[in-house]
């Protein structure tokens, strides 16, 4: 076997050591500071680089701080979340593992509980390229300033979606399938809202992808968690 061969395995060993040993000291941070705000958690999930203000921000990476596997169940206190939000997360789980998600969040929400999703909307994307419209001709304009993706025909909008930011690797959702993979979770009261809008103050301005054309083509879903 060959040194460098020896010297990668050690360094990924490592590595997973120090993750899990992470992870465990993080998750019991998260514990704390749901319990600190309970029976008002407000729960931002998946944050990646975009913590959102004054919410208990959560991921699996080590530089967030604050541990949550989605797919599991939340190792929180019964009653002591009211809010969860997750902007441009779930569309990185496939549908078995999104599914769970979903589910979890539910778990973990008190009764009356409220969770706000956004994603890329299929929809939307779709309708865009089929009709040639104009938000669609501005959306592919931006990504080929901005980004640096490909975009040379407007069946771009439909194959970015897919193509990037591993998104083939998740599930891309219309209005109509959330609203069932919700409702199959336990939610009620499934309604779409613009971005940065809600009826709930809560969850008023926290999206990051509005600008322009984005705002057209993200798809913003709300569910309550029923109280029995």
């Amino acid at each position: 076997v060959e040194l460098a061969t020896l010297v990668a395995d050690a360094r990924r060993t490592v590595g997973r050591t120090l993750d899990l040993l992470i992870s465990k000291r993080n998750s019991q941070r998260f514990i704390s500071a749901v319990k600190f705000a309970a029976p008002n958690a407000h729960v931002a999930i998946g944050i990646g680089t975009r913590p959102v203000v004054g919410w208990i921000n959560t991921d699996v990476q080590r530089a967030v701080g604050l541990y949550l596997d989605l797919s599991k169940s939340w190792p929180t206190p019964d009653n002591s979340i009211s809010h969860i939000y997750g902007d441009n997360v779930i569309e990185h789980f496939p549908i078995d593992v999104g599914r769970m998600v979903f589910r979890h969040c539910a778990d973990a929400l008190a009764p009356g509980g409220r969770v706000r999703f956004s994603t890329p909307d299929l929809e939307r994307a779709t309708r865009a390229y089929l009709e040639n419209s104009e938000v669609g001709i501005q959306h592919l304009a931006v990504y080929a300033a901005d980004t640096g993706i490909v975009t040379e025909h407007p069946v771009d909008l439909v194959r970015m979606l897919f193509a990037y930011n591993g998104h083939w690797q998740g599930y891309l959702y219309d209005f109509s399938s959330l609203e069932v993979e919700l409702l199959a979770a336990g939610f009620v009261d499934i309604i779409r809202v613009e971005p940065e809008q809600s009826e709930d103050e809560e969850f008023r301005n926290l999206e990051s992808r509005t600008g322009g054309t984005f705002s057209y083509m993200q798809l913003v879903v709300e569910a309550t968690k029923p109280i029995r």
